[in-house]
């Protein structure tokens, strides 16, 4: 399964969508406002009652607020959707913004600093939903080069 991967001078995003109702997000280093326009084509991509998202944000350090406010909005139009969203963090500022969009969502959000919590909650949801040849370590593993493998 392949994945898709965008770089800037400053970050990287990776998207998967391994099933038609789940997104899983990996951004490094740098969160650019740009990031908003490909989650959202593939958020809006998603079929079925029910939404299953994940980010991993392990490895960002710095993000513009217009990705964090960006984001925030379209996945609050999805609110009652949205069953599922682990996010994994890492810097104490990337937490603090996921905890005021986490208010703005009514507290949809489940935060995590372990990595073995977090990708048991992605795997876990994987196997729920009947998803093969793929695993959480695509978060991971994902070259912002070029198309990410799984």
């Amino acid at each position: 399964m392949k994945g898709t991967a965008w770089s800037t001078a400053r970050g990287s995003l990776g998207l998967w969508t391994p099933a038609p109702m789940m997104l899983l997000m990996a951004v490094r280093d740098h969160g650019e406002a740009a990031f908003v326009e490909p989650i959202v084509t593939l958020l809006d991509r998603l079929s079925g009652p029910t939404l299953y998202l994940f980010a991993d944000l392990a490895a960002l350090s710095s993000y513009d607020s217009a990705l964090r406010t960006g984001l925030t909005n379209r996945f609050g139009r999805d609110r009652a959707r949205i069953v599922d969203f682990p996010i994994m963090l890492g810097s104490k500022i990337v937490a603090m913004g996921v905890t005021v969009a986490n208010l703005a969502l009514g507290g949809m959000v489940t935060t995590h600093t372990s990595r073995e919590l977090f990708t048991s909650a992605v795997d876990k949801r994987l196997f729920a939903l009947g998803v093969v040849g793929f695993s959480s370590n695509a978060l991971t593993n994902f070259s912002a080069a070029s198309s990410a493998d799984a």
